[in-house]
């Protein structure tokens, strides 16, 4: 009768730790779905040449990813802060008789509560901000690197030509603001919190960023977003929090949109007939290689020294 009880209740904890894994990934995936067939659906019945090119055509992908992202968000939000509210409520639990025996005076109690609020409230301004030249510079650096060693993909080219089609402002609110809010929340909200329960943090860090690089399809890609969720992980388990992750990856999004749009210019100024030819970028691969390297070097120092300046921060907090 025991063995019986046992095996259904690991049954059940396997049911349930998979649903935490896997279940808000399907939900997002589900909701990109729809939002696809949404999407397709109004490009049909748009009269406007504009709207309905950006819906159907090339573009369309990142428009999908961002509708997927803005129907699944809230959901997954609201089950995850009513999850944190059942652990917050546990942890006071076992608090209370702790404070009960605590001998302070109520003045003296508020005034360091309120203190310390204030302090870690700066202070973890300031640990987001160095989270978010943290992924400034390893998107520079990872970006030059992958250039060098890896030729470009077809799935990362078409990747970045969605991107570069799309609208400044709707893909600064895509790639900066409503990406990285679901991903986290599903990777390090869910899934990092779901890994840490049955294996240490070490190893979490490294599996939940692996997941994170195979959830971005093609190679390339694939081990940007390893090395970057590398990145994302760390500054997770130092914090304690979502927010400097969303940090982090906002900011390499942006870089990365920024840079796109740089390297298009570049192009563009390179097949300009009427420039000298030192700036005609004649020597083309050279150069490329000459400065990516430079710019691979400066974006580890930034990232390097931004990730030391985000762990300094938060251990103080």
């Amino acid at each position: 009768m025991y063995k019986k009880t046992r095996k259904k209740r690991l049954k059940m904890e396997a049911f349930q730790t998979a649903c935490l894994l896997l279940g808000p990934l399907v939900f997002y995936e589900l909701c990109t779905e729809a939002a696809m067939a949404g999407c397709s659906l109004f490009a049909e019945h748009a009269k406007n040449a504009q709207i309905r090119s950006l819906l159907s055509g090339s573009e369309a992908g990142l428009v999908v990813t961002g509708a997927g992202a803005l129907l699944a968000f809230p959901v997954l939000f609201s089950v995850y802060r009513n999850l944190t509210k059942m652990q917050v409520l546990a942890q006071n639990a076992g608090m209370l008789q702790l404070q009960k025996s605590t001998q302070r005076t109520a003045g003296e109690t508020l005034q360091k509560t309120e203190k310390n609020r204030s302090d870690g409230r700066n202070r973890f301004m300031e640990g987001c901000f160095f989270a978010a030249l943290t992924g400034i510079g390893a998107c520079l650096c990872l970006n030059m690197v992958l250039q060098v060693l890896f030729a470009p993909s077809t799935g990362w080219s078409r990747v970045q030509e969605t991107i570069y089609r799309t609208p400044g402002a709707l893909r600064i609110l895509i790639t900066v603001v409503l990406t990285p809010l679901t991903e986290e929340l599903i990777f390090r909200g869910f899934i990092h919190k779901g890994l840490c329960m049955y294996m240490g943090t070490r190893l979490s860090v490294i599996f939940c960023a692996l997941l994170f690089g195979l959830y971005h399809g093609n190679l390339g890609q694939g081990v940007y977003a390893f090395l970057l969720g590398i990145c994302l992980e760390l500054v997770t388990v130092w914090s304690g929090r979502l927010a400097p992750a969303v940090f982090l990856h906002a900011g390499a999004n942006m870089a990365a949109a920024a840079f796109s749009v740089a390297a298009a210019y570049v192009r563009q100024v390179s097949q300009i007939p009427s420039l000298p030819d030192r700036l005609s970028f004649g020597n083309l691969p050279v150069l490329q290689t000459q400065t990516a390297v430079i710019l691979a070097a400066a974006g580890f120092l930034v990232a390097v020294t931004s990730l030391y300046k985000t762990k300094e921060v938060f251990e103080k907090v």
